[in-house]
């Protein structure tokens, strides 16, 4: 089987479909996680709003309606679960077959994937025209020989994505800081309590702590990922081909249980981020 350069081969038309796949699939989760925190401020606006003004009757149907809303959430979220594990498994599609090109091993070594009559189905309906956004996912090492060429678009993939994680978590922060200080404007122009006041606003302070929890359970199985990445590396040029092989097949299954478990990045913020990371990449690339 003959060698190919990740770089070279990522643009083929099925595999840039199957990133497009992925996308929309990660774009409807994020959908619908949407849908979900806007339920949550929602409820609880209407529920300040009628505890300002001692609206008791519409109050005990606002609550009745916001315990359906958990319910609703627990949908919600299974959902988004679902669409993750199928983006997971699309993207795990995506990075296996350019690896089993480079490395010359089969694609069947690197665990369960997709088979490709499933790839068919998922994107069959997805046109040429839309691709253009996924040239190039990768940056180029191909100065790199096979196995460290993997081993670089493995720690791409996590350093983006630890990068991301570390930042937005200051983001949920700030949401959460926020509706504190709004707390303390409505205590004090109200003459009221304050920590009554805050209590108004649980669901959301709930709904901000769960995610940054979440971030950093995200961050924590990233630690895991990098420290194994860092002592392959270390080790990479005292290890034959077959033991270079292992470690990444173990590396890529560590990656894709954390694609399918972590929390999911606003794309508004994905895409701020987008263009800086890509740089940073391209740059780093040419050092290797």
């Amino acid at each position: 089987m003959k060698t190919e350069h990740i770089y070279e081969c990522q643009n083929d038309e099925i595999l840039q479909k199957c990133l497009y796949v992925q996308r929309e699939k990660y774009t409807l989760a994020k959908c619908i996680m949407s849908w979900k925190r806007n339920i949550v401020i929602a409820f609880t606006f209407l529920s300040v709003c009628l505890a300002i003004y001692n609206c008791n009757e519409l109050s005990i149907i606002t609550s009745s309606v916001s315990i359906c809303g958990l319910f609703i959430g627990k949908c919600m979220d299974r959902c988004i679960n679902n669409k993750k594990a199928e983006a997971a498994e699309i993207q795990q599609y995506f990075d296996v077959s350019l690896y089993s090109r480079a490395c010359t091993f089969s694609s069947g070594k690197w665990g369960s994937i997709l088979t490709d009559s499933q790839i068919v189905e998922y994107i069959k309906s997805v046109s040429s025209m839309n691709l253009a956004p996924f040239k190039n996912w990768y940056s180029d090492y191909s100065r790199c020989e096979p196995c460290k060429e993997i081993f670089r678009c493995q720690n791409e993939n996590i350093c983006w994505d630890a990068e991301l994680r570390e930042i937005y978590e200051y983001v949920e922060a700030g949401v959460i800081v926020l509706f504190i200080c709004f707390s303390l404007y409505i205590a004090r122009n109200n003459n009221s309590n304050f920590f009554i006041v805050a209590s108004w606003f649980l669901p959301i302070f709930e709904y901000c702590i769960s995610n940054i929890l979440l971030l950093r359970n995200d961050m924590a199985r990233l630690d895991i990922i990098k420290n194994k990445m860092m002592t392959f590396e270390s080790r990479i040029k005292n290890i034959n081909k077959t033991e270079k092989i292992s470690n990444l097949v173990e590396i890529q299954y560590m990656i894709k249980e954390h694609r399918s478990n972590c929390f999911l990045i606003p794309d508004w913020f994905y895409k701020f981020k987008k263009e800086k990371q890509q740089i940073e990449a391209d740059n780093s690339s040419r050092y290797y």
